[in-house]
């Protein structure tokens, strides 16, 4: 047989070979995944906490200012949930819980039928606000409920687009929308701005209307924010 010929069957013999240990290969590495699925475990189906409901948005957001973070859900057609993460119970358990007594039970606005949901810092203060893209079953066109934008105030979360002076300005829209963004769009500060700095806008995409930016205007927030 001539030295081309025998190079060739060795050539092939190695492709061979390489073909029988790849699926091992690749097989030991599959065995070892990077990711694991805890969600029986840290979200187990739940009345409270993980119930059976459509869900159209995540923000996350120190709600309860402990320097942690939690998961606020906007819920469509159940309530908004706010998930924290108990160290002893080492599960998500929800604090906006249906008692008006405590301080995140605005934040469930079950009503709202929201469809988006993000947090920012607003008004400057250090602290990031809610906004809740609402929809009340209205696919386009004006819908019959506004959005919320919600404040620690208090000792409690308010909607402050509910205050009279808002109301009085017309802020909230009733155009039903699809999402909500907060971004800084003078690039003057990233999402928590100094005081005296220009204030980030809320982005809102409207499905019959075109999209429009929302700002509180210093004047504004000198009387739905008395304490700055």
């Amino acid at each position: 047989m001539a030295p081309s010929a025998d190079a060739g069957m060795f050539q092939m013999f190695l492709f061979l070979l390489l073909l029988w240990f790849l699926p091992l290969t690749e097989g030991s590495l599959r065995a070892e995944p990077m990711f694991t699925a805890v969600t029986n475990s840290v979200l187990p189906p739940d009345y409270d906490s993980n119930p059976t409901q459509l869900n159209y948005g995540v923000a996350v957001t120190d709600v309860d200012h402990d320097g942690d973070f939690e998961i606020v859900v906007a819920g469509y057609n159940g309530p908004n949930l706010v998930l924290k993460y108990d160290r002893a119970q080492k599960r998500l358990v929800n604090i906006a819980v249906d008692e008006r007594s405590s301080p995140y039970y605005a934040l469930r606005d079950r009503q709202g039928n929201a469809i988006g949901v993000t947090a920012c810092d607003i008004d400057g203060d250090g602290r990031e606000e809610i906004y809740f893209l609402n929809t009340n079953n209205a696919f386009s066109g004006v819908a019959t409920y506004t959005d919320k934008l919600f404040k620690f105030r208090n000792n409690r979360w308010e909607d402050i687009l509910s205050d009279e002076v808002n109301v009085a300005r017309g802020v909230a829209s009733l155009f039903a929308g699809r999402s909500v963004a907060c971004v800084d769009r003078r690039t003057s500060s990233v999402l928590c701005p100094k005081p005296g700095t220009p204030l980030p806008f809320i982005f809102r995409c409207l499905i019959t209307h075109p999209p429009f930016w929302m700002q509180l205007k210093a004047d504004l927030l000198q009387e739905a924010f008395p304490d700055r």
